[in-house]
C-alpha cells in the first residue's frame, strides 16, 4: 500500500579528461506539499491543486530522489521499494542514496539502488562500530560527508561526537536540550563547520537558549536570552537557511532570525495555532504555512517571502481546508554552490565547494574567458574533485549542481591559472 502511494509521485571529452554529464540549466520551480495536498507555489499561489503523495513528513535523501518511511526506502519517481533491514534510521545523506542505521553493534550505512521495476537493492555495511545504547539522534552534513550524533551521559549531559570508520571522536559536552518525545533540535551545517543546538539554562530545562559550537576553533558561544530568542520548555525549533546562512528559531508563535555567528537579524510574530516553515534553496523563497481555528471553521494561511530581504512575494493565500497544519515540504532543484575554491599543484587542480540544497551530482563548467563555457565535466555527489594532467593556461570555472528536480544555479566564477 505504501509503495502504491509513492507510485503517484511523479545528464565531449574535456581537457581535464572526464566525460561530461552536465546538469540542465537552472529552470526548475518550487512545488509545495502540505500534508497530502499539492499547493500552488507560482502563478497559482496557495491554491489547492489536488491530492499529493503522503510524503511531506518523509525523510528524503539522495538528492530528493529517495525517501524513507516506516523502515522502507522508496524511489520517489517510480515507487520502487526496498526494506532497509535491521536497525533504526537515524540520519540521511542528502546528496547520496544512503541511510545511516542504528544497530546494537554500531552505525550501519544502507546504500540503495534500483534493480528492477518496483524493487530497490539495499546494501548494508558497518560504518562505525561500537555500543550505541547511549546514542539519541544524529545529523549528516552532505558536503563534508560527516556524521554527528548525541551521546547521553549518566549525569544527564550530552557528548556530541563525530562518528566514522575509526570510531567516536568527542566534539564537546553541554546541556543539550531534549524535546518532548525524544526529539531535540540540532543543526549541522552542510560543511560540518558549525553545530547549532538548544541548550538548557535552568534545572528541568525550563529556560533554554540557542548555542553554537565552532568545530574549527572548538569555541562555544550562545545567543543570550533577549526577548526575541527566549525559549521555554518544549518550545524551539531550529531551521537552517542554506542559501543565506541564517538560523530560524521558532517558539511561541514567533520566528527569530539569527546570523551565522548568532547575531540577531530580526524577529517576526507569525501567530496561529501551529506553523510550518520551508525554504527553497533554488528560488530563494521562504514559505510559511500557519493554521488557525476559533471554535470553527479551521483555516490555513500560506505566505511567501524573499529569504534574503523577507519582502513579501505573494498576497497571503487563505484557504479553509479542515485541520491543515503541515508538515510543509518544498520540492525543488539545488541552490547555487558556495565557496568554490581551487588549489593548483603543477598540473593538478583540486576543487572544493559547499553543496547547497542537496545536489546529487555536479558539473564543472570551464571556459577560456570569463563567463564562457568551453567544456563541461560531470561529477558525482562529492563536493570536491581533483584533476591531473591539466594543460598550462588560464581557466574560468563554475560549479552547478543538479538533482531529480532539475539543474541548479551556477556558483560564482573563479579564475584558475595552471603554470
Amino acid at each position: 500500500m505504501a509503495a502504491t502511494r509513492m507510485m503517484s509521485f511523479c545528464r565531449t571529452v574535456a581537457v581535464f579528461g572526464a566525460l561530461a554529464m552536465a546538469a540542465a540549466p537552472a529552470s526548475a520551480q518550487d512545488r509545495l506539499i502540505e500534508r497530502n495536498r499539492w499547493l500552488g507555489a507560482h502563478g497559482q499561489f496557495g491554491q489547492d491543486l489536488g491530492p499529493a503523495p503522503d510524503i511531506a513528513d518523509v525523510s528524503f535523501f539522495g538528492g530528493d530522489e529517495y525517501g524513507v518511511k516506516d523502515g522502507v526506502a522508496y524511489h520517489l519517481l517510480t515507487g520502487a521499494a526496498g526494506h532497509l533491514g535491521a536497525g533504526r534510521p537515524v540520519a540521511f545523506d542528502g546528496a547520496r542514496p544512503r541511510v545511516f542505521m542504528l544497530r546494537a553493534d554500531g552505525i550501519w550505512q544502507a546504500v540503495v539502488k534500483p534493480i528492477a521495476p518496483g524493487a530497490l537493492a539495499v546494501s548494508a555495511s558497518l560504518y562505525s562500530g561500537g555500543p550505541t545504547s547511549d546514542l539519541r539522534e544524529c545529523r549528516h552534513a552532505a558536503s563534508a560527508d560527516v556524521l554527528v550524533c548525541a551521546a547521553e551521559r549518566s549525569d544527564g549531559a550530552y557528548d556530541l561526537v563525530r562518528l566514522d570508520p575509526a570510531g567516536r571522536h568527542l566534539l564537546f559536552t553541554d546541556n543539550v536540550s531534549v524535546n518532548p518525545g525524544g526529539w531535540w533540535s540540532l543543526v549541522l551545517t552542510p560543511d560540518a563547520a558549525r553545530i547549532y543546538y538548544l541548550r538548557c539554562l535552568t534545572p528541568g530545562c525550563s529556560t533554554r537558549d540557542v548555542a553554537l559550537f565552532d568545530v574549527v576553533t572548538g569555541a562555544i558561544s550562545n545567543a543570550g536570552i533577549p526577548d526575541f530568542v527566549h525559549l521555554f520548555a518544549g518550545g524551539g525549533v531550529l531551521t537552517w537557511d542554506e542559501v543565506n546562512e541564517r538560523l530560524f528559531v521558532e517558539a511561541g508563535g514567533s520566528f527569530a532570525v539569527l546570523a551565522r555567528d548568532l547575531a540577531p537579524v530580526g524577529r517576526a510574530s507569525i501567530g496561529g495555532r501551529c506553523r510550518n516553515l520551508a525554504i527553497s534553496p533554488h528560488t530563494g523563497r521562504l514559505y510559511v504555512n500557519k493554521m488557525d481555528y476559533y471554535y470553527s471553521p479551521e483555516w490555513s494561511t500560506l505566505s511567501a517571502f524573499d529569504a534574503a530581504t523577507y519582502r513579501a512575494l505573494e498576497p497571503e493565500a487563505i484557504r479553509s481546508a479542515g485541520f491543515s497544519c503541515g508538515p510543509l515540504k518544498v520540492l525543488t532543484a539545488p541552490g547555487k554552490p558556495r565557496a568554490l575554491r581551487a588549489t593548483v599543484t603543477g598540473g593538478t587542480v583540486s576543487l572544493t565547494w559547499t553543496n547547497v540544497g542537496n545536489a546529487s551530482h555536479f558539473v564543472v563548467e570551464a571556459g577560456l574567458a570569463p563567463g564562457r563555457t568551453d567544456l563541461r565535466i560531470g561529477l558525482g555527489a562529492d563536493a570536491h574533485a581533483t584533476f591531473t594532467g591539466v594543460p598550462a593556461g588560464t581557466y574560468y570555472l563554475r560549479i552547478r549542481g543538479g538533482n531529480v528536480h532539475g539543474g541548479g544555479h551556477a556558483s560564482d566564477e573563479i579564475r584558475v591559472v595552471v603554470p
